[in-house]
């Protein structure tokens, strides 16, 4: 499967384009091709309990790195244990990124320090605990299951907040979000 069409959730319209595990291997170059400023994978295949052996993303045909704004890793599985997340550093630009099932959740905001938006349609599987001084400036957040404290978006200008299937205990977290 591979899609390639304009996207506007984020902001202003955008190419963005849909792989699933099997196509980004083969046709990833298409991104620059195309001219994508954006791309997801949808790492899920056919055989279930095959992929989390395999998952391994080889990022070496997308040459225009810097033209990328914004990243979506959807599915459920993780990425093979010998592989290395620093490879989404030199996607520099990105701002806009959505996550699923794919747990990445603790370095997110060194992957990706300067984003500002974040669409987690999993926080059980993408928990952060602390921004480490990330997302300074991170107006949009969309978070699928959250539970907990807002507070470690303190100090972030978050002007959207879209909360599905959450459960927040106290009404005052919300209070947090000065920019609401």
């Amino acid at each position: 499967m591979l899609v390639v069409g304009v996207g506007a959730f984020y902001g202003l319209s955008r190419m963005i384009a849909l792989f699933n595990k099997s196509v980004f291997e083969k046709y990833s170059q298409l991104i620059d091709t195309y001219a994508c400023d954006g791309f997801t994978i949808a790492p899920e295949d056919v055989v279930q309990g095959e992929l989390k052996a395999h998952f391994f993303l080889d990022f070496g045909k997308v040459k225009k790195r810097d033209a990328i704004v914004e990243i979506g890793i959807q599915g459920e599985s993780k990425f093979a244990d010998d592989f290395d997340d620093d490879v989404f550093k030199t996607f520099k630009n990105v701002n806009a990124l959505t996550t699923q099932r794919v747990s990445s959740g603790p370095v997110l905001p060194t992957l990706f320090p300067q984003l500002g938006a974040w669409e987690n349609l999993a926080w059980n599987s993408n928990t952060l605990c602390s921004l480490n001084g990330s997302w300074a400036r991170l107006p949009r957040l969309s978070i699928h299951g959250f539970s907990g404290s807002f507070g470690v978006f303190d100090e972030r200008p978050i002007r959207t907040l879209f909360l599905i299937s959450s459960a927040i205990k106290n009404i005052d977290e919300f209070a947090r979000c000065k920019s609401l």
